[in-house]
Formats: C-alpha cells, sequence, structure tokens
C-alpha cells in the first residue's frame, strides 16, 4: 500500500525471523531495505517467542487468552534475536518527509515507540497495532500507547480494523495518529494561502 501512494519512498522493514524475512523479501522486493531485527528501546539480543503462525510471534510470551481469542497462535519455539533502537538505524538526517512508521509488534509497541525517541519529533503519522485486553504477557494497553504520544504531539486520528472476540468485546486495533499542527504553524500556513 505505501508503495502504491509513494512509488518513489524509502522503505524500510524490520524483521528478526529469517522465515518471515525471506518471505517479505519475496512479496516487497529488492528495493525495500529489510533489517534482520526486533525493534525495541535497546540495544541487546533477546528471547522471542515464536507463534504457530509467525504473525503473532512476539518478543513477549503469549498469553492464554491470545491462544484462545486466535487458535493456533500458541508458542511453538524460542529463539534469541538481534534488537535494536530505530533512531540508531534510521537517523534525524535519513528520515524524508512526509513519512509514515507502521507498528505491528504484538504487545511490544511502546519499546518500538521508546526506542525512537530521537527521531519521533520528525514523524508525520504513525500506524500502530493497539490491544485493549493484555493478549502478551506484561504489554501496555491502548491508552498507554495513547498517552504516551499525546505528550509527544501526536492526535488519535482513526481507529480501525477492530478485532473482537466471540463474546463481541473489542480485543485490537489499528490506531493512526497524526502529528498536531502547532497554533503558530497553522497561523504561517494560513498567512502564506
Amino acid at each position: 500500500m505505501a508503495r502504491r501512494r509513494y512509488p518513489s519512498a524509502l522503505l524500510h522493514c524490520f524483521e528478526p525471523l529469517a522465515p518471515a524475512r525471506k518471505k517479505l523479501a519475496t512479496v516487497v522486493g529488492r528495493d525495500v531495505q529489510i533489517h534482520a531485527v526486533a525493534l525495541g528501546s535497546t540495544n541487546t539480543p533477546a528471547h522471542f517467542h515464536v507463534s504457530d503462525k509467525g504473525d503473532s510471534s512476539s518478543l513477549l510470551p503469549i498469553t492464554d487468552r491470545q491462544v484462545e481469542a486466535f487458535p493456533g497462535t500458541g508458542e511453538a519455539d524460542r529463539v534469541v534475536v538481534a534488537r535494536a533502537r530505530l533512531d540508531e538505524i534510521i537517523t534525524s538526517q535519513a528520515l524524508a518527509r512526509p513519512n509514515l512508521l507502521k507498528i505491528d509488534v504484538q504487545g511490544y509497541e511502546l519499546e518500538v515507540l521508546q526506542g525512537s525517541e530521537h527521531v519521533i519529533h520528525l514523524i508525520d503519522d504513525i500506524l500502530v497495532e493497539c490491544s485493549f485486553a493484555e493478549l502478551y504477557v506484561g504489554q501496555p494497553l491502548a491508552d498507554e500507547v495513547v498517552c504516551y504520544l499525546r505528550p509527544k504531539g501526536f492526535e488519535l486520528a482513526g481507529v480501525f480494523s477492530v478485532a473482537r472476540d466471540e463474546a463481541g468485546r473489542c480485543l485490537q486495533a489499528d490506531f493512526h495518529f497524526r502529528r498536531r499542527v502547532s497554533l503558530e504553524a497553522a497561523t504561517s500556513q494560513n498567512q502564506r494561502e
């Protein structure tokens, strides 16, 4: 989707698992930079909980609630992966605008955001999967992500793709955050127009 919307954009993907990285490379092609790391707030190796369904794998242990809500997502393996801060891979000098940070890391969202501290002021939009229930041990929930991003200058612009359990309770959704335009910037823009 990003490639279709912004054909000349430089895309960076982060995938610590070799089989998923190989599949990703096949899907996105050669003009996308794929980094063989998991993102977090530190540059240290970490245990990665590999799910029976690869897209449910996480740096956090998988809960029974996750497996109950999404059958077949139990832990199949545990491997050690490289972990890195986003702001040490993508520097402020290399960050072109407009830009989008998409985060889908199965409960590790705040860690990724904390590892983006030195460039987050240059991010225009963030699309992040947030949970309303603890699907991974110790994961921050949606309200914590919202509260973290608000003082960083972001407002919640929309909530999409809500997933519910069999009882109809909301489990997770994709949250779109947009950088707030400051009063000074809006006034300056209006004066130029």
